[in-house]
């Protein structure tokens, strides 16, 4: 899992996650929120290739529990 996580702040050094909304009346309590950032460093692909800086901001629409 850190490893993970420190490749995407590699990646994407300015990345900001926002909170949109979190449901509380469910177990587990449902959050979305959406996380953006700018490509302005290597990022390690799911293949095992890096994908080195595009300048490309980035948008990500998501939920979690």
């Amino acid at each position: 899992m850190a490893s993970y996580y420190e490749d995407l702040f590699r990646g994407f050094p300015d990345m900001r996650m926002t909170v949109w909304h979190t449901v509380l009346c469910t177990d587990p309590a449902v959050t979305e929120w959406l996380l953006t950032g700018t490509h302005t460093g290597p990022f390690l692909l799911p293949g095992g290739q890096v994908l080195e800086r595009t300048g490309r901001h980035v948008a990500i629409r998501g939920t979690s529990t």
